[in-house]
C-alpha cells in the first residue's frame, strides 16, 4: 500500500490497517520510515489514537487541526497543522507548500491547496438544478474520466462533492439558504507520495467547513442566545462556537460521556465556556467564566 513497505514484509498488513484507521501520519515527504525508532512522543501519540477509535470506524483525522476563520465572510474551517491559511476578503485559502512559499496559482510538486469563495447563483436555480448544471459541465470538461459525484446535506445546506482522481481535483458546492453557493475548489499533486494523504485531508477540510451567516454583525448576547437555542442539537456545535472567533480549547476529556471525547472551549469575548462533544458535533452545556466544572 506504500512504496516504503513491500507486500511480503511481515508488518505490511499492520501498517496498512493503521493507516486506514488514521493511527499514524506519513511524514512531510510522504514517507513512512518503518524501521525508524519511535520517540516517546510518537509512541504516546499512537497509544492515544489506538484508545480513541472504534473498530468499525477510524480515528478522527482532524482531532488536532488548526482552525482558519475568514472574518469578512463568516467562513471557518479546520485544516492540517502543517498547512497554512490565508484570510481573503472574498473567501479562504488553505494549502500545503512543500517549498515553504505560498503559491496561489500554480500547483507545485508535493503541494495541495483548497480555495473557498461564494458564487452568486444569478439564475436563481434550485439546489437540484444547480447541481445538475455542475454535473453536466464537469462531464463536458473532463470527458472519459471517472467522476464521482456525492450529494448529501451538511450543516449549511444541500451539498455536492465532485472527485476526479485522474485530474487530481476535488470540488465542493454547498447551496446556502440565501440562494448563494459556497464553493470549495481543491487540487493536489497526484504523483506525490502524499497524494492519498492530500485526498483524505481535503475531504476532511470540506467536512469541517462552516458558514455563519452575518454572525460578525450580531451582538454578544445575540450570539449567546443562538448558542443556548442549539444546546443538545446535533450537528450545530462547531458552527455555534465559531460565532466567537476567539474560542479556544482549554481542556479535553478523552473519555467523554460514552460517545466520544469532550472539548471545553472558552471565549474571552463571551466570557463563557462551551462543553462540546465531537462525535455528534453538539454543545452539551455552557457556563459563564473559564471553567470545566459542569
Amino acid at each position: 500500500f506504500h512504496p516504503d513497505i513491500l507486500s511480503d514484509d511481515w508488518f505490511a498488513r499492520y501498517f496498512s490497517y493503521g493507516y486506514d484507521k488514521n493511527l499514524f501520519d506519513l511524514d512531510l515527504e510522504g514517507k513512512i520510515d518503518a524501521t525508524k525508532p519511535m520517540s516517546r512522543g510518537d509512541f504516546t501519540e499512537l497509544i492515544y489514537r489506538v484508545k480513541n477509535f472504534s473498530e468499525e470506524g477510524e480515528f478522527e483525522l482532524s482531532y488536532n487541526w488548526k482552525e482558519a476563520i475568514a472574518d469578512e465572510t463568516g467562513l471557518a474551517s479546520n485544516y492540517p497543522f502543517y498547512w497554512d491559511s490565508f484570510d481573503l476578503a472574498e473567501g479562504l485559502f488553505l494549502g500545503y507548500f512543500a517549498g515553504g512559499d505560498p503559491n496561489f496559482i500554480h500547483l507545485l510538486p508535493n503541494n495541495a491547496q483548497v480555495a473557498f469563495t461564494f458564487w452568486s447563483n444569478s439564475d436563481d436555480l434550485s439546489a437540484n438544478d444547480y447541481f445538475q448544471l455542475q454535473k453536466t459541465q464537469y462531464d463536458a470538461d473532463y470527458p472519459g474520466m471517472n467522476i464521482v459525484y456525492t450529494e448529501k446535506t451538511v450543516a449549511d445546506g444541500p451539498s455536492l462533492l465532485i472527485e476526479i482522481a485522474d485530474a487530481d481535483l476535488i470540488d465542493f458546492f454547498v447551496y446556502l439558504e440565501d440562494g448563494r453557493v459556497l464553493v470549495g475548489q481543491a487540487v493536489y499533486d497526484g504523483d506525490s507520495l502524499k497524494a492519498t494523504d492530500f485526498q483524505r485531508e481535503i475531504n476532511e477540510v470540506y467536512d469541517t467547513v462552516t458558514f455563519s451567516l452575518d454572525s460578525e454583525f450580531k451582538t454578544k448576547d445575540e450570539k449567546l442566545s443562538d448558542i443556548r437555542a442549539n444546546i443538545l442539537v446535533d450537528g450545530k456545535g462547531i458552527q455555534m462556537i465559531n460565532m466567537f472567533t476567539d474560542s479556544v480549547i482549554i481542556e479535553t476529556d478523552t473519555l467523554g460521556v460514552g460517545t466520544g471525547p469532550v472539548d471545553y472551549y472558552y471565549s474571552e469575548e463571551a466570557n463563557y465556556t462551551f462543553k462540546y462533544e465531537r462525535s455528534s458535533d453538539v454543545i452539551l452545556d455552557i457556563s459563564e467564566g473559564r471553567t470545566t466544572a459542569f
